[in-house]
C-alpha cells in the first residue's frame, strides 16, 4: 500500500514529500487539509497507525485551536502516531507539542523554484529583462500588494493614499466585503487563475521596492498564540522579481528569514522594527522606513537599490537552495518517524 493519501489536493506538498510518498517500504497515511481544525479526517479512512497531517494554509491559532484539536483527535488512540506539518515556524522549542511530532512545511517556496512543475514561471527570462532594464530610473517608489481587508492593511492604504498619492502601485481588493471604498485598486496579477499567480512584470520593473504585507501581522499577538512566523508567496514573488522589500509580518520574521539563508536589507534600511513584538509599535516603525524611502528622489533610490544588488541575486538563487534543502530534510525526518 505504501502511502494512503486522503483529504484535499495540494500538489506542492505532494511534490515536496515525493521521496517518502513513493517509498514502497513504508506504510502510512497522509491527510492533506487547509485546516485540520475545520476539516478533520475520519478514523475509518486510516489504513495504518501512522498518520502525517499536512495543514497547508489556514492554521488559525496553533496554541488555542490546531494543537488542541489534534490532541483531541488522538485521545484514547495510544497506538496512533502523528506527525503534523504546517507552514508556521515555531520560534520557541518549548512550544513544541509532546503528544505528536511537528515540523514546518514552507510549501509556497516550492511554487517559485526554477524547476517547479506546477504554475511554473520562466523566471530566467525575467532575469534577462531585469538586467537590461536596471540602468533606467523607475516610475514608482513602491509596489504594494495588500490583498483582502484587514485593519492594518486599511490603515496602510489610507496612509499611502493621503501622503503619497500616485507614488506607488497599490493592489488592494476587499474580497471580504467588509468595507466599501471605491478608491481601492484591483489585483495587479496578469492571470488570477494560475498557481502561483503570474505577476505583472512591468509593475516590478517600474518600481523600486515592494511593501509586503503578509497574511499574518497582528493576529497571533492578539490571540495570545505561540510565537511563530508564516511566510507566503508574496515574499518569494518579490525575490524572484529582484525587488528589495519592507516586510509587514510577524515579530522576528526577518530574523527567521535570515536563519533560513536569505538576506534582508538592513544595510540600507532600519530593520529594527523586526524586534518589536507589539504590532502597533512595529507598524509605526515601518511607516518611518516608508517615509525614509518616499522622501528620497528617484536618483537617490536608483543608487540605493544598486547597493543591494548582490543581495537580490543571492536571494533569487537561494530559493532553489532552500527548496531543495527543505525537501531533503523533511523526507528524512518523516522517514525517521515512520521507522
Amino acid at each position: 500500500m505504501a502511502c494512503n493519501i486522503l483529504g484535499d489536493t495540494n500538489e506542492d506538498i505532494v511534490d515536496i514529500l515525493g521521496e517518502v510518498i513513493n517509498n514502497t517500504n513504508v506504510d502510512f497515511d497522509l491527510f492533506i487539509t487547509p485546516s485540520f481544525e475545520r476539516k478533520q479526517c475520519s478514523y475509518d479512512d486510516l489504513k495504518t497507525n501512522r498518520l502525517v497531517i499536512a495543514n497547508y494554509d489556514i492554521c488559525t491559532s496553533i496554541k488555542n485551536e490546531l494543537f488542541p484539536t489534534i490532541s483531541d483527535f488522538i485521545k484514547d488512540k495510544e497506538d496512533l502516531k502523528i506527525y503534523v506539518l504546517t507552514p508556521h515556524y515555531l520560534l520557541n522549542d518549548f512550544d513544541l507539542p509532546t503528544k505528536f511530532e511537528y515540523e514546518t512545511i514552507d510549501f509556497w517556496v516550492n511554487q517559485f523554484k526554477s524547476d517547479s512543475k506546477f504554475g511554473y514561471l520562466n523566471y530566467s527570462e525575467y532575469e534577462n529583462i531585469f538586467k537590461t532594464q536596471k540602468d533606467f530610473l523607475k516610475q514608482k517608489y513602491f509596489l504594494v500588494y495588500l490583498g483582502s481587508f484587514r485593519v492594518y492593511r486599511q490603515k496602510l492604504f489610507q496612509y499611502l493614499e493621503a501622503r503619497y498619492h500616485n507614488k506607488s502601485w497599490i493592489s488592494y481588493i476587499d474580497v471580504n466585503k467588509e468595507i466599501d471604498d471605491v478608491t481601492m485598486k484591483e489585483p495587479l496579477d496578469v492571470c488570477k487563475e494560475s498557481n502561483p499567480k503570474i505577476p505583472n512584470f512591468g509593475l516590478f520593473l517600474s518600481s523600486y521596492f515592494s511593501i509586503i504585507y503578509d497574511t499574518i501581522f497582528d493576529e497571533t499577538y492578539d490571540d495570545g498564540d505561540y510565537q511563530n512566523v508564516k511566510f507566503t508567496d508574496k515574499i518569494y514573488r518579490s525575490i524572484r522579481m529582484f525587488h528589495p522589500f519592507l516586510y509587514l509580518g510577524q515579530y522576528k520574521a526577518l530574523d527567521k528569514f535570515k536563519e533560513l539563508g536569505f538576506k534582508t536589507f538592513d544595510g540600507i534600511l532600519d530593520e529594527s522594527y523586526d524586534n518589536l513584538e507589539v504590532p502597533e509599535d512595529r507598524y509605526m516603525a515601518i511607516l518611518k522606513q516608508i517615509d525614509f524611502i518616499m522622501n528620497k528622489d528617484k536618483k537617490e533610490l536608483f543608487y540605493l537599490v544598486r547597493e543591494v544588488e548582490e543581495i537580490l541575486y543571492h536571494n533569487y538563487n537561494h530559493i532553489d537552495v532552500f527548496a531543495k534543502k527543505q525537501k531533503k530534510d523533511l523526507n528524512k525526518k518523516i522517514m525517521d518517524f515512520l521507522k
